[in-house]
């Protein structure tokens, strides 16, 4: 009954963050439900428990701005073999040189790059 949990405000994001933490697990990468179609729609959006794509643009809506990574969103990226691809959901990281989590935006194919770090933040509706 869980989904991919839709980050609503600075105060929840801080606290995954700190629970991230204090599980030890800030060497992870985390899916979380952000993504845009970058065919049909440019703007990263929430994916709610129904898959249905929320109002709020997470890439340009100023709430947001301070979770980014710096130079984020960058929508597009290169994988293993140089190409270019789009990236088109979104992870929550831990950035040790800003020294605090970040969203950033990535391809689908993140097992190349991540296989053994790789998780996901579910959350649940009362």
């Amino acid at each position: 009954g869980g989904y991919l949990v839709r980050i609503n405000s600075m105060d929840e994001f801080n606290a995954i963050g700190k629970e991230i933490k204090a599980q030890g697990l800030e060497n992870n990468v985390f899916w979380i439900a952000g993504e845009r179609d970058y065919s049909t729609m440019p703007h990263y959006r929430w994916m709610d428990y129904d898959f249905r794509m929320s109002k709020s643009m997470i890439d340009v809506d100023k709430e947001y701005e301070p979770m980014w990574l710096e130079g984020e969103p960058s929508f597009k990226g290169t994988n293993l073999d140089g190409d270019e691809v789009e990236e088109s959901y979104l992870v929550l990281l831990f950035s040790k040189s800003k020294d605090k989590f970040v969203l950033n935006d990535v391809p689908y194919d993140l097992d190349s790059y991540y296989h053994d770090n790789m998780g996901y933040i579910i959350e649940y509706e009362d």
